[in-house]
């Protein structure tokens, strides 16, 4: 789904998309105000923005979860693929 979305953003979406997972990727901090005038698909980069998000969360959970259980098949399903680790891995997703 991630792919889908990302891969249907406009330019000037895709800079603004990048802009913001840097700066959640990095865990810096910051604050985004996503503002412009009526029809210019808000809805739809913050539904791009929030899959990606998503993706990092449950990265997060997974590889904590393979931290605290050796074998990994008891915490989660053996049936999920590895989730994405970088910004770069979330393009392809």
């Amino acid at each position: 789904m991630h792919s889908f979305l990302f891969q249907s953003l406009t330019a000037e979406q895709v800079d603004v998309y990048q802009n913001i997972m840097t700066t959640i990727l990095s865990e810096v901090g910051g604050f985004f105000f996503l503002y412009s005038y009526g029809d210019t698909r808000k809805t739809f980069m913050w539904k791009t923005l929030s899959t990606a998000i998503r993706l990092k969360v449950m990265a997060k959970s997974w590889s904590s979860s393979r931290n605290h259980d050796k074998n990994g098949a008891e915490a989660m399903d053996v049936n999920v693929q590895d989730p994405p680790r970088s910004y770069g891995d979330l393009e392809g997703a």
